[in-house]
């Protein structure tokens, strides 16, 4: 089984307590991936704290709301062949608002 889990944030530097929340699941994501759609200003710190927990960093590259995040991080994971066809029942992709948490349950 492969869980891929997806954060996205919009200028929330706050989204580390979500980040926070997926790592320290019992089950962690096998990747974990942020879109951001922050000003210029907020992405080297929201950068900074991705890479700091071994996520990615990926920015929302479409329209820009969540919608356009989310089809950012699915080009990406499609792209990247994280998401496999053959075993795709054993692949699931869970996605967190950045001012959400994932209970430990």
């Amino acid at each position: 089984m492969k869980i891929i889990g997806v954060i996205t944030t919009k200028n929330r530097i706050e989204y580390e307590r979500a980040l926070q929340s997926v790592i320290t699941q019992r089950r962690r994501p096998d990747k974990i991936i942020v879109v951001s759609d922050s000003e210029d200003e907020m992405k080297e710190n929201e950068r900074s704290i991705a890479e700091n927990a071994s996520a990615i960093f990926l920015e929302d590259k479409y329209t820009h709301n969540y919608a356009g995040s989310l089809n950012t991080a699915i080009h990406y994971i499609l792209g990247k062949g994280l998401f496999e066809f053959a075993g795709y029942e054993q692949t699931y992709v869970a996605f967190l608002d950045d001012d959400d948490i994932w209970d430990k349950e």
